[in-house]
């Protein structure tokens, strides 16, 4: 008979697990969190995509996206860790635009992965008149400059 209800709850168990698998098996091939997923499908966000790849000693940092709000600017970008011994300081990536104005960090978040991290940062918003962000790097020997042109209508995907 203890066999039997041992069975019941792993069975019942695994049943109520089935939404949670589901929603994890669905959020892997996304790298854009559910939170801006929302505010794009419902039409408060814009969604620019980058896909350009820096290489900042043996690391890989890979922009995927730049999403515009009414509230703040969102890069979001993957570490790919190579080199053991230091992290990407996500702080000394500073947000300009083509006339050199400088946005502020509002703050960021990343969710770690096997390979590495996927992060968000939020900056201050952009006005609407911006065409082109500058994202600079400078960590003592290490830096990069990348520009994203914002120019066009972005993407409502999510």
């Amino acid at each position: 008979m203890g066999k039997w209800i041992r069975r019941i709850i792993i069975l019942a168990s695994l049943i109520m697990l089935i939404p949670n698998i589901f929603s994890f098996f669905s959020e892997l091939g996304s790298d854009i969190p559910k939170h801006i997923r929302d505010e794009v499908e419902s039409g408060n966000a814009i969604v620019y995509d980058v896909n350009e790849e820096v290489i900042v000693d043996q690391d890989t940092i890979n922009f995927k996206h730049v999403v515009r709000t009414e509230d703040e600017t969102m890069v979001i970008y993957e570490v790919h860790k190579h080199e053991p011994g230091w992290s990407f300081p996500t702080g000394a990536l500073e947000l300009k635009d083509e006339d050199g104005n400088d946005y502020s960090i509002q703050g960021g978040g990343s969710a770690g992965k096997p390979w590495g991290s996927i992060i968000t940062m939020g900056y201050e918003p952009l006005p609407e008149n911006v065409e082109s962000i500058i994202l600079d790097f400078n960590w003592y020997d290490r830096s990069f400059q990348l520009e994203v042109s914002l120019i066009g209508e972005g993407n409502s995907h999510g």
